[in-house]
């Protein structure tokens, strides 16, 4: 899903500078901060998806695990 919003933010990317080649936008810096903005999101939703595939990794291997583990058997029936 983070590549998908990166692959999105570097289209809007491409037409945030052609709108503002083309004379588009008025208000000077929005382009810049938008375009930083966009690439620091991005950054953040990679980095979001693979620290989930972290956790999801070490839920499921914590799920196999027995729990508690049986160290001796105590046979309550022997005669002392």
């Amino acid at each position: 899903m983070g590549f998908l919003m990166a692959f999105l933010a570097i289209i809007y990317m491409l037409v945030l500078f052609i709108n503002k080649l083309i004379g588009g936008i008025d208000v000077k810096g929005w382009t810049t901060i938008m375009i930083l903005i966009l690439i620091v999101s991005s950054f953040q939703m990679i980095a979001l998806g693979i620290i989930g595939e972290y956790v999801w990794r070490t839920l499921d291997a914590i799920r196999n695990r027995p729990i508690y583990i049986i160290e001796e058997i105590v046979d309550t029936n022997r005669k002392i």
